[in-house]
């Protein structure tokens, strides 16, 4: 039905337009379809801006628009033929690596020089703005993250001092930190896999830019992590950029709470519901069967495919099991649940406390300091 493509093609495009405003935390664009059949399945196809211009034997040179700083020079005869080559940049958004910044490390955009895995006759020069620490005026200690590595728990807690305001002096890399290069020469459509060459890859540094040359077009990016953090860079970049890419889906949280006399003591019980818009039952909800009563609900937000979440309770209750955290997988299109089951700490005071519902990234979604009101024994 060519009126139905017309107004699919509409909705969408003025969708993307006004979403720019959208109350999100991550600014993204949304996409939603309206239609009056149901096909077996949509796909909204994305990927990042490339630039692209025509190359031949006596070379040239192509920037980003995004990040000037990025660009490729291929030297003459670095190809024999007139061919299209392009460049594209995906900025890593900062709340993936929120971790790696409270330990004083910090990682660049990664640039993809396409047609991938193609050989040049001669190496062609890659040049992108070298990351920057971040500016935090005081000096403290800072355990290391929970949800990097097993190994990486048993590395020593360090103590960062980041008082200078100052840009990193490019030529003064000390055995505090390290650089590396990383490198992925998997195709399009495949998923990356990481590889560190900084040692086969020497690193050039000038005007708060990083260079190097390479004979084969692939995706490049820097990590500069603190020395101890150096030997999980591969865990590390992977984490990040799988957590960057993931696609991330409007959702809401419910939160709810029951009285119980379970096992070990509990007292109550606290739910909490993770649902993409329009999958929440509304009338007759699970919940409502339960007898759960309703504490508080969220705004929409963007929360990506398949990322953990972590229920924090603080305040006079605590748990039953060991651990004051517990994990909520999201899946889109299906109600995610979590149950707790929580006692009081002072049995004579109050059943109060805070509720906090954040991603591994660190990003809070959900903070309600909640008093439950219990019946006598």
């Amino acid at each position: 039905n060519n009126n139905l493509t017309t107004f699919l093609a509409t909705s969408i495009n003025n969708l993307a337009e006004n979403n720019n405003n959208n109350n999100n935390n991550n600014n993204s664009i949304y996409i939603t379809i309206t239609t009056l059949e149901l096909p077996q399945y949509f796909a909204i196809i994305s990927r990042p801006r490339q630039e692209t211009i025509s190359v031949g034997p006596d070379g040239g040179v192509i920037n980003s628009h995004l990040v000037p700083q990025m660009q490729c020079l291929f030297p003459s005869r670095s190809l024999t033929k007139q061919i299209t080559v392009g460049v594209s940049v995906f900025p890593i958004n900062q709340s993936f690596t929120q971790e790696i910044i409270q330990q004083g490390g910090a990682v660049s955009s990664i640039i993809t020089v396409e047609p991938r895995r193609r050989k040049f006759h001669k190496p062609i020069s890659v040049t992108l703005p070298f990351p920057q620490l971040k500016t935090v005026k005081t000096v403290k200690t800072v355990q290391v993250p929970p949800k990097l590595d097993n190994q990486m728990k048993k590395s020593n807690v360090r103590n960062i001092s980041t008082n200078s305001t100052a840009p990193p002096d490019l030529t003064d890399l000390t055995e505090d930190y390290q650089v590396s290069l990383l490198c992925s020469m998997s195709g399009p459509g495949y998923r990356s896999i990481w590889e560190d060459v900084t040692l086969s890859t020497p690193l050039s540094f000038s005007h708060n830019c990083v260079q190097f040359t390479t004979v084969v077009s692939a995706q490049f990016w820097i990590l500069r992590l603190p020395s101890w953090m150096s030997p999980h860079k591969l865990d590390i970049g992977d984490k990040i950029f799988r957590s960057a890419t993931c696609v991330p889906y409007l959702a809401r949280l419910w939160l709810f709470w029951r009285e119980t006399e379970g096992e070990e003591g509990a007292e109550v019980e606290l739910r909490i519901v993770l649902a993409t818009e329009g999958e929440r039952v509304l009338e007759d909800t699970l919940e409502e069967r339960e007898n759960f009563t309703a504490l508080a609900k969220s705004d929409e937000l963007d929360i990506p495919d398949r990322h953990e979440l972590l229920v924090t309770i603080s305040g006079n209750l605590v748990p039953i099991s060991d651990s004051v955290q517990k994990l909520l997988a999201f899946r889109p299109f299906m109600e995610n649940r979590a149950t707790l089951s929580l006692r009081r700490k002072e049995t004579t005071a109050m059943a109060a406390g805070k509720v906090e519902v954040s991603m591994d990234c660190g990003r809070v979604l959900l903070s309600k300091y909640v008093v439950l009101t219990l019946r006598e024994k």
